[in-house]
């Protein structure tokens, strides 16, 4: 059953709440993450990745536009987002990704940005007027 995420940008960005935890944790870490469909990995500050007790996976090449390719760590997580339900909007949806790598690196304004690995299977929607949608299902 599809469930949506719906905010307002208000000229600003497209920020949303998710939580991080390692995999199999009860745990959870809440952050405010910025939908980015230019980014094509998640990432999150240092710190936050810290106190989810994210497990090291490997190291990848990560480029931020400008600068040149550097080495960061990647850890596994899983990413929890919180919406509604389409069909029935007084139900809770909540989507778990179970299988992501977040990338480590120092971010200022949100905690996280969540990329394309996670919003590939997403329909984003962005209008003029500073409403989005994420459309899962």
């Amino acid at each position: 059953m599809p469930g949506i995420i719906t905010g307002h940008r208000a000229g600003g960005l497209p920020i949303i709440k998710c939580a991080l935890r390692a995999p199999g944790s009860r745990s959870r870490t809440v952050l405010s993450a910025l939908v980015d469909t230019g980014a094509t990995h998640c990432v999150a500050n240092p710190d936050k990745i810290a106190a989810a007790g994210l497990p090291f996976d490997r190291t990848i090449a990560h480029t931020v536009i400008g600068h040149p390719a550097r080495d960061v760590p990647a850890y596994k997580a899983e990413i929890i987002l919180t919406g509604r339900m389409v069909a029935d909007p007084d139900r809770k949806f909540v989507f778990t990704t179970n299988d992501a790598l977040v990338l480590s690196e120092p971010l200022s304004g949100f905690d996280m940005i969540i990329g394309w690995d996670l919003l590939h299977g997403v329909n984003a929607t962005f209008d003029r007027n500073g409403a989005f949608s994420l459309l899962f299902g």
